[in-house]
């Protein structure tokens, strides 16, 4: 049974290391999570197109700040 036991804890260090790697490449690609979905790109799209109404910083300054 020894040799069970020496076995198990080899294959735990084993996962926890490439796991730990995995996470670590996940973690420092910026690309990783690039990949979208085409709904997501068509939304993302159309609100570029659409700039839609843009308030100045002047007029939120001046309702917020009361100056």
């Amino acid at each position: 049974m020894p040799t069970l036991f020496k076995k198990r804890k080899k294959l735990d260090l084993e996962l926890k290391l490439y796991l730990t790697n995995l996470v670590q490449n996940i973690l420092n690609d910026p690309e990783y999570f690039s990949e979208l979905r085409e709904e997501v790109k068509k939304k993302l799209q159309s609100l570029r197109k659409n700039k839609g109404k843009t308030i100045s910083f002047e007029k939120i300054k001046k309702k917020y700040l009361n100056e």
